[in-house]
């Protein structure tokens, strides 16, 4: 489906079945991301190309619905190690914009991080200072050298990890447990990873469909 730009946000009602990008088009204000991300649907392109936007079939989530330690992720014998040793410092939401910077700027062995272009930094800035987007920094004294950002779906209980970043062994692995934590003490359902990673799996995250996801998040 193609979507015109300069009018009201729609997109197209998911079927079953179809394709994991499901339009084309629209642009990025408040209230095109807030009508997809209420719809299980986020943006994903690289420079130079349309807005393409996406609902995939298969989602990775982490559930925070128990008791576990790790909040919902799988925390190893290792990382237990490292979070009563380690000496960061733990913030929540101080500095947004540089933590969406990092992760668009910080080299990774994969493509993730490339999309992240001037106009995304500043959607997700506008979604921050309204209160849909969160990020969790990890400091090294002053020096900001871990996190992650996402959007803060409230009403169905789900936080969508966008972004994270790492500039110090284990730290973005930190963030996400504190995130976990965060989201699980306030009630939350899943922090959703949209799509699927081996480093993610061997973290507690699970393959949900679609149809599942969406029946949760679309009738709450």
């Amino acid at each position: 489906m193609i979507l015109a730009s300069g009018q009201p946000p729609q997109f197209p009602v998911v079927q079953p079945g179809d394709p994991d990008m499901i339009a084309v088009g629209g642009n990025l204000s408040i209230e095109w991301l807030l009508l997809a991300y209420y719809n299980g649907i986020f943006p994903w392109y690289n420079d130079n190309e349309p807005i393409l936007w996406w609902c995939p079939q298969q989602r990775m989530v982490m559930e925070l619905t128990d008791n576990d330690p790790g909040h919902g992720v799988y925390v190893s014998k290792t990382m237990r190690q490292f979070l009563r040793r380690h000496k960061y410092d733990i913030r929540l939401n101080s500095d947004f914009g540089q933590v969406m910077h990092q992760c668009a700027t910080t080299p990774r062995g994969d493509h993730h991080g490339t999309w992240l272009d001037d106009e995304m930094q500043y959607a997700y800035m506008q979604l921050h200072r309204l209160g849909y987007a969160q990020s969790v920094e990890i400091y090294e004294g002053e020096t900001l050298v871990g996190g992650l950002y996402g959007v803060d779906l409230e009403d169905a209980g789900i936080f969508v990890g966008e972004s994270m970043f790492s500039h110090r062994p284990n730290v973005s692995k930190l963030a996400l447990i504190v995130a976990a934590g965060i989201f699980q003490r306030k009630g939350y359902k899943w922090i959703d990873c949209q799509l699927p990673t081996n480093h993610l799996q061997s973290m507690g995250g699970k393959l949900l469909s679609r149809e599942d996801y969406l029946a949760h998040l679309i009738g709450t």
